[in-house]
């Protein structure tokens, strides 16, 4: 049987769970950077990772999960999992995302 971090990275596209939960890239599929505070956004989604071309930061879509909702590895794998129909366990619903003004779609293209 496969890891359900395995199994979320194959089957849950980066971009489309971002915009799922609120992030907004611009036209270049950039945002801004959640790791550190930024005006122009340096955080590029990719379809199976993101980098920041600010910070340095680079991750998979459980990192940017982690982050958005502060929570361990595990759990976000298992929320990705839930909201993406791929596998039942512990429920998440009703949890918020941290997502600030700064991180929303920026007019900049």
């Amino acid at each position: 049987m496969e890891s359900i971090f395995a199994e979320v990275k194959e089957r849950v596209n980066l971009i489309e769970a971002a915009q799922f939960y609120g992030v907004q890239p611009n036209r270049g599929g950039f945002v801004n950077c959640l790791f550190h505070k930024e005006k122009t956004p340096s955080l590029k989604l990719y379809p199976a990772h993101f980098h920041c071309y600010g910070c340095g930061k680079h991750g998979d879509i459980i990192t940017l999960t982690r982050q958005l909702f502060t929570l361990p590895p595990y759990q976000a794998a298992q929320k990705l999992a839930q909201d993406f129909n791929i596998i039942r366990g512990d429920t998440y619903e009703g949890l918020k995302p941290r997502i600030s003004e700064q991180m929303k779609y920026s007019n900049i293209s």
